[in-house]
């Protein structure tokens, strides 16, 4: 029998027995595919790292001004303390 006409010999029953088996397979694959928990442990602990960088560039834009102040404050009293 030809390669490309494999499917001519076979009744009508042997390709829904064919389609059934491949359906029941891929319910089950994406059954397990949902209930699977370690895809969905990464997503959390992609978001909680995204969440951290987040904060720690927010506390950084929020804290460096403050601290540029301070310093410039303090290199301002030092500069008149010394009398330059």
């Amino acid at each position: 029998m030809n390669k490309m006409n494999s499917n001519v010999g076979k009744g009508i029953g042997e390709a829904s027995i064919m389609q059934t088996i491949l359906l029941n397979h891929f319910h089950y694959c994406v059954k397990d595919l949902l209930h699977d928990e370690e895809g969905a442990t990464a997503i959390e602990y992609g978001l909680m790292a995204a969440l951290i960088g987040a904060t720690v560039l927010t506390a950084q834009a929020a804290l460096g001004n403050a601290v540029m102040n301070m310093y410039t404050g303090a290199m301002g009293l030092l500069t008149a303390a010394m009398g330059s």
